[in-house]
């Protein structure tokens, strides 16, 4: 028998992107496959979008719908104790450039700079009666610093990587709903973690065409 196409949709499945144990379902067609309390593994299927009438006809469906389930995760953040600091020793040393229609022309007899330089660069455009011209003055400047061995104590370590767990959570999980969360705290040598134990609430379904031969 020829299957009937139930809309213009392309057909398709709902399936699991993602392990974790249904709480409830908002399906708008298709065939629930799933009910809440179910443990699902990632790849399983949750609504499918083939069905058969009374008569043995078949049905292809676009499965649309949310399935809400509680998910888990557990991520490392990891701070080292040592590190290198930059001390400043308050030598500056600037450079000039006239900038001539794009080309740089160095203002400045040129020599080695002993040492260790940060560098910055400003660029001043000439400008006449409110009008841009292409002429400026670029400055490069050189902060002389010397590097310095130093090392985090184990509160400003817990404050560094709690600064990452709270970025992290504020890009990278948007689109879910954290149930809770448990912190495990960690010293090692040189070494300071958080492992973080999360429970989420978030839509798992994801949708999977079905191919037709």
């Amino acid at each position: 028998k020829i299957p009937n196409m139930e809309g213009d949709d392309t057909p398709g499945n709902l399936v699991a992107k993602k392990d974790g144990v249904i709480k409830y379902m908002e399906i708008y067609s298709g065939q629930k496959i799933v009910k809440p309390g179910d443990i699902v593994s990632a790849g399983d299927l949750l609504v499918s979008g083939i069905q058969e009438d009374q008569f043995q006809q078949t049905h292809f469906y676009s499965s649309r719908g949310k399935v809400i389930a509680e998910t888990y995760q557990t991520k490392k953040f990891s701070q080292s104790l040592k590190f290198v600091d930059k001390q400043y020793t308050g030598q500056i040393k600037k450079r000039h450039y006239l900038d001539l229609f794009g080309l740089k022309m160095p203002m400045f007899l040129a020599f080695h700079m002993e040492g260790t330089f940060e560098r910055s660069q400003t660029y001043a455009p000439l400008v006449l009666f409110e009008k841009q011209f292409p002429l400026g003055w670029y400055t490069l400047e050189y902060k002389e610093y010397q590097s310095v061995n130093r090392e985090y104590t184990m509160q400003e370590a817990e404050k560094i990587l709690l600064g990452q767990i709270e970025e992290y959570e504020t890009k990278e999980l948007q689109n879910v709903k954290i149930i809770s969360k448990e912190l495990e705290k960690a010293e090692g040598k040189n070494r300071y973690e958080i492992t973080v134990h999360y429970t989420f609430e978030e839509d798992i379904a994801k949708e999977e065409k079905i191919l037709l031969q």
